[in-house]
């Protein structure tokens, strides 16, 4: 009978599937239970539907996937939806009559980061579908359910990519990202046979800035070609892996700057506009915004400190009714975070009647987005606690402003100042302003921070806040600090003991004492990832390297 032919078949869950199915009281039905089917029919409709499962799963996953790591047209740089870029914050271009236009700097360069109209952010290997791994070139997905790879499900598109999964913007997929332990590797030995690993068996860290362009490979496009439509893929990440405080070089340059272009009072107002000779508008400093690339450092929601990148605008609000204030900013922030905390409690798919009378449904908030923003924005990881903590301390007029300036910066610098006793005033378009040594900025050249061995560095902004027991128990060899040599590890300076100093200006700083007793002095230390300190796994030799499956077959 065929109940005695499913229960022998051994596949319990989709035997009662098909015999729910033949059991459906129609004539139909009726025909089919009286069907004798042999045991080769009954094992192929099982086969079918167990594939049809499968496909289903893959596909379930594949949308859980890209919601992850978000869209194909864009790279989430700052992963910011709430906290973009104020509506103060604009950039300018002019159209092919030479009329003024002002629009989005988040939307024209960070939404369109991959390609397009405003250039390409990823390199080749960025671009690419496979990673270039010690063993052998492989495909990369995101196995959330265990499928390894079947049916394509999860599947990285493009390695560049991957930076999404970057919440803490370091530059390196590791154990401190969410995702780092669900990402595996697909590949091919020389017998054809598919090799599956774990991401994490592999690296202990992946490093994501070598899937960017940055300022060599736009300044070689324009000795090549005369012009470049790359795009500096720096900004994708953290200041703190771009950005080295300004030596004296560059302070007698940024004086120079000043005194060249600042007005008697030494302001230089960058909203200042004037008419040229067809009486179109114009603004001064239009030529020079890209080369302000400024970060400083502040003290974040954890109380730790980080370096918060200066974005600046020559948009003069003109189109805004209220001027900008202080208070005005503060109820902003606060606006944007009890969107961010109301969306995420709304119930899903909760019905709203417009005002038309007609029914509306809202999408099921993006859970994941805003726990990520949260992160993004506080220097925090997220957890309903501290959630609550941030609502209420913005909420309470009490704390607003301590938890509102904690949080990453949303406004924009149109005005500025050098001082005679060496302080910088940024004015914000959100009505603040603040003041910073000029020796306490930090700037870019457009590259990645690397040591005279060619290794990732990032700047430590965090390094005051350690005590000297806790600098001291640092691993010397993953510690550097600036020389007229480059950046160079403790280990390698002799260096024994790091002192950490008060100085006569108000900085922090370290001596850092050598084993003969000598001493040298540093503002900042750099913490370095070797090679080595990455790879669990050494180079194969060519032969031996796993491969994609299309050069088998090929």
């Amino acid at each position: 009978m065929l109940k005695r032919d499913l229960v022998l078949s051994n596949h319990k869950g989709l035997a009662m599937q098909i015999e729910a199915k033949l059991s459906v009281d129609n004539s139909s039905a009726l025909q089919l239970r009286s069907m004798r089917l042999t045991p080769q029919e009954l094992e192929e409709i099982m086969r079918q539907e167990q594939e049809h499962l499968e496909r289903s799963n893959a596909a379930a996953m594949n949308a859980k996937v890209n919601q992850i790591l978000g869209s194909d047209y864009g790279l989430d740089a700052n992963k910011l939806n709430y906290f973009t870029s104020n509506f103060y914050s604009h950039n300018v271009s002019y159209d092919k009559f030479g009329n003024t236009i002002f629009g989005s700097a988040y939307n024209s360069f960070l939404k369109n980061g991959i390609s397009g109209f405003y250039g390409d952010v990823l390199n080749t290997a960025g671009k690419s579908s496979y990673l270039d791994t010690p063993i052998g070139k492989m495909e990369v997905f995101l196995d959330l359910d265990n499928m390894n790879g079947k049916y394509n499900a999860g599947k990285i598109s493009s390695m560049g990519k991957l930076i999404n999964l970057d919440v803490n913007q370091d530059g390196f997929l590791d154990a401190d990202d969410e995702y780092f332990d669900k990402l595996k590797l697909k590949g091919y030995n020389s017998e054809g046979e598919e090799v599956v690993l774990k991401l994490s068996d592999v690296y202990n860290a992946l490093d994501l800035t070598r899937f960017v362009n940055t300022q060599k490979d736009i300044d070689a496009e324009i000795a090549k070609y005369g012009h470049s439509k790359l795009k500096n893929g720096t900004s994708l990440f953290r200041p703190e892996e771009s950005y080295k405080r300004i030596d004296e070089k560059g302070i007698k340059n940024l004086k120079l700057f000043f005194k060249n272009n600042g007005t008697e009072d030494g302001w230089i107002d960058l909203r200042e506009s004037y008419k040229d000779e067809f009486g179109l508008e114009r603004f001064v400093y239009a030529d020079i915004m890209e080369s302000l690339k400024f970060s400083y450092k502040k003290t974040g929601a954890n109380k730790r400190m980080h370096l918060e990148e200066l974005r600046f605008s020559i948009y003069d609000g003109r189109n805004e009714t209220n001027k900008a204030t202080a208070s005005s900013h503060l109820s902003d922030i606060r606006n944007r975070f009890n969107a961010m905390n109301n969306d995420y409690y709304r119930q899903d798919n909760k019905q709203s009647m417009d005002l038309n009378g007609r029914v509306n449904f809202r999408e099921p908030a993006n859970k994941l987005a805003i726990q990520r923003e949260f992160q993004v924005v506080t220097g925090t990881k997220f957890s309903e606690a501290k959630f609550k903590e941030f609502y209420q301390g913005l909420n309470d007029p009490k704390t607003a402003e301590q938890y509102a300036y904690s949080l990453k910066d949303t406004d924009s610098v149109v005005a500025m100042k050098l001082h005679d006793n060496g302080k910088l005033s940024f004015v914000f378009d959100s009505g603040r302003s603040v003041s910073v040594d000029i020796r306490d900025i930090f700037v870019t050249d457009g590259e990645f921070n690397l040591t005279e061995k060619q290794q990732r560095s990032s700047t430590m902004s965090d390094a005051t806040s350690l005590n000297e027991e806790e600098l001291n128990k640092l691993d010397f060899t993953q510690v550097g600090v600036q020389t007229d040599n480059g950046i160079i590890s403790l280990a390698d300076l002799g260096i024994q003991f790091i002192q950490k100093d008060m100085l006569a200006n108000g900085q922090t700083g370290f001596t850092l004492v050598k084993g003969d007793g000598s001493t040298l002095a540093a503002l900042d230390l750099y913490r370095i990832r070797s090679v080595e300190s990455m790879l669990l796994f050494s180079e194969l030799s060519e032969k031996d390297k796993l491969r994609p499956k299309f050069e088998k077959e090929a």
